[in-house]
């Protein structure tokens, strides 16, 4: 095997060496922030809010961001009580509670 050879491979490893630590350190910043989420707010994966309009959702997923209020996607809630299918950006809100 020649040295060029050799060093691409050795680079290759850094760089895929690397790119598990970024993924791991985003991991740990992205649960801190959702822990943020929780102290500010209480709110975390199901649990329910109330848009401005008087609307109903059960959380599905959550972008912390890096400041303000988090984005919050959520199912409405149907008549039946049970939440729907589809998932959408919920504007202003608050903990159902």
């Amino acid at each position: 095997m020649r040295q060029i050879d050799k060093d691409i491979e050795d680079q290759r490893k850094r760089v895929r060496e690397a790119s598990n630590e970024h993924t791991r350190e985003s991991s740990k910043l992205r649960e801190l922030r959702m822990k943020r989420v929780w102290l500010d707010y209480g709110l975390e994966l199901g649990s329910r809010v109330v848009d401005d309009q008087g609307r109903e959702f059960e959380v599905a997923s959550i972008d912390p961001g890096s400041e303000g209020s988090p984005w919050v996607y959520g199912r409405k809630i149907k008549k039946d009580g049970e939440p729907s299918k589809n998932t959408q950006n919920v504007w202003e809100w608050k903990v159902k509670g």
